[in-house]
């Protein structure tokens, strides 16, 4: 979890790629033949199936031509950053020309992309075919474009909306869930909203659970699922375009990126929002990209070096990370706050150097075994003296997380997170067993239905925690949006 606190649970435990061939991606008496009542079946394939369509390629053309000249040969290009440019581009065009329209149709009634094209608009999954459509049409490998069928899960209240949606594996080689309903005007209005909104504590988690995945070459079968029926029995019985409106999407979807980047572009904002939540891919992990296992001084070097980038997916990863330290380090518990005013003093190196850090006394007693843990893989003795020694030198820590042998990690820490080699075999790396385990000490997300969340150590009463809760979202707040304005001038 991490404090862009957006209440979709992570999409990185999934395997887009899919994991087993549909051989039969047949929808049963899915069209009507014009002027008569029979029925025919359809391969599910053929929405996609639309890279030689003159029509597809003349609105390419009409896209690519609304840019600056000097971008469209970038658009076109396949250099570093290309494909990456492509989504944005198709994104912001399916969002200013492309209007949703709902409905309540059976399948007989989906859309090809030049029906929605023709039609100036759809719904959810008419957008997510003429969006995928698109993307490949445009060069992009169908290797890393998905149209998803699956359901949004609400874990709050065990209920479940069909739905579809677009998975895109960007350059980064993470994939990024492209939410067809919040490129609509009716998103962007609920998002202007919810700037105007403090986050809600305790909101429901919501989770895209994929049943079936397609491309233009092929379908799968996503396992971990409870699906048992064929794919045709599976699609006759859903109801993807009910119950899952544009404003639902957006609140789905709300993060610290809607309350602190309203100067940005709706889409390019979109954008940040989307890969951000891939960022926090369990399959992709990368512990100075989240200022975990103490990787502070280094965190804060990844960040400058993306600042200085133009492109999102490095400004992305930047404020990520910036949202990233105040919830996951000791910074916010020590640092100094604003004469007069009840708010934290923004992170820099001048401040740090004044922090009189104390691992010792209370509520930050490493030494007290009953709160906070070390790794005894590393740490065999159970030295706490040379534990809090380390914690104290290296002044501003964060939790440990992923360690090899740790405990105190959940079973999707243990099975799949993996600390990249470099940084395991790096010296000192076993010193950092010493720091409490991440969710002891992290300060990520609101209070859980009015309590402290369960694995939390630090602050035990539900009013502590929220007190930090809040400066440090304030705090992370005002430092994105600071970053925000001056990466823009430059």
């Amino acid at each position: 979890m991490c404090m862009t606190l957006s209440n979709v649970i992570t999409t990185g435990k999934w395997n887009w790629e899919g994991d087993e061939i549909v051989h039969n991606p047949v929808i049963d008496s899915a069209r009507k033949v014009p002027g008569t009542k029979m029925k025919y079946n359809i391969d599910i394939r053929e929405f996609l199936l639309t890279r030689d369509n003159a029509v597809i390629g003349n609105l390419l053309t009409e896209i690519i031509e609304s840019l600056p000249v000097e971008r469209r040969f970038f658009f076109l290009s396949r250099r570093k950053g290309a494909f990456d440019y492509r989504v944005q581009v198709i994104s912001s065009w399916l969002f200013r020309k492309f209007s949703y329209i709902p409905g309540t149709r059976k399948f007989d009634y989906w859309l090809f992309p030049d029906e929605t094209i023709t039609k100036g608009g759809g719904d959810c999954e008419d957008r997510a075919f003429l969006l995928a459509a698109l993307l490949l049409a445009s060069g992009i490998s169908g290797y890393v474009v998905r149209v998803v069928l699956g359901k949004l899960y609400n874990a709050k209240t065990k209920r479940s909306r069909d739905h579809v949606w677009v998975m895109y594996r960007n350059e980064d080689g993470r994939w990024m869930c492209l939410e067809p309903l919040l490129l609509t005007n009716q998103a962007e209005r609920e998002s202007r909203k919810i700037r105007r909104r403090k986050p809600a504590g305790g909101t429901a988690q919501y989770e895209y659970i994929p049943y079936f995945a397609f491309n233009d070459a092929h379908m799968w079968r996503i396992s971990s699922n409870t699906v048992e029926a064929t794919f045709s029995d599976y699609v006759l019985d859903r109801k993807f375009w009910q119950n899952f409106q544009p404003e639902f999407a957006t609140s789905v979807h709300n993060t610290l990126f809607d309350l602190t980047l309203g100067k940005m572009d709706y889409v390019d904002r979109w954008y940040v929002k989307t890969y951000s939540l891939a960022l926090d891919s369990i399959l992709s992990y990368d512990p100075r990209e989240h200022f975990d296992n103490g990787y502070i001084d280094e965190g804060w070097r990844l960040v400058e070096e993306r600042l200085k980038k133009k492109d999102l997916n490095s400004f992305t990863c930047a404020v990520h990370a910036v949202a990233d330290f105040y919830a996951h380090t000791s910074y916010a518990h020590f640092a100094p706050k604003e004469r007069g005013r009840n708010r934290l003093v923004l992170y820099k190196d001048s401040v740090v150097n004044t922090l009189g850090t104390d691992y010792r006394s209370e509520p930050f007693n490493l030494a007290d075994e009953s709160r906070f843990t070390v790794n005894p893989y590393h740490y065999k003795s159970g030295d706490r003296k040379k534990a809090i020694t380390y914690c104290e030198k290296k002044k501003i820590i964060s939790g440990r997380f992923a360690q090899k042998g740790d405990p105190s990690q959940g079973f999707l820490e243990k099975t799949f997170v993996y600390i990249p080699y470099q940084l395991r075999k790096a010296r000192g790396f076993e010193d950092r067993a010493a720091l409490p385990h991440h969710n002891e000490i992290a300060v990520d997300k609101p209070l859980e239905n009015g309590a402290v969340p369960a694995d939390h150590k630090l602050y035990r009463t539900p009013a502590e925690y929220k007190d930090q809760f809040n400066l440090r979202f304030e705090a992370a707040k005002r430092h994105i949006q600071q970053v925000y304005d001056e990466w823009r001038k430059t």
